[in-house]
């Protein structure tokens, strides 16, 4: 009850579409928005904000990371495709760094991994 109620009204605008719009549709001859299009672009109402400023030409920056012609999802969803693409992502990494051993380096005998050496030279 507190996360969900402090995440509502700490975030402002972010988190909610009333403020969102009130907040946008204050500015007069310019409104530049930033922010990180990857964690804006998990909610739909900013998804389809950030589409229509780049279908006009307003986009500056990293390229979006989805299609902004596709159609926006009003239920969401984006968060859960994220996390699904980063736990697959987590689990490709383990799968390669297992494979790395020190058999691929090389003899360990010349590796000199167990030897302890001075970190300065003792005069």
């Amino acid at each position: 009850e507190f996360v969900s109620y402090d995440i509502r009204h700490t975030l402002g605008f972010v988190a909610s579409p009333r403020r969102f719009n009130v907040s946008v549709t204050r500015a007069k001859s310019l409104l530049i928005v930033i922010g990180d299009p990857d964690v804006l672009g998990l909610d739909p109402m900013w998804r389809a904000f950030l589409n229509y400023i780049h279908g006009y030409g307003g986009w500056r920056g990293p390229e979006i990371p989805w299609d902004p012609l596709a159609l926006v999802d009003e239920m969401g969803g984006y968060d859960l495709a994220a996390s699904s693409a980063a736990l697959l992502d987590m689990n490709d990494f383990t799968r390669r760094m297992e494979t790395l051993t020190m058999d691929e380096v090389g003899d360990v005998e010349d590796a000199d991994v167990t030897v302890d050496r001075p970190w300065r030279d003792i005069e």
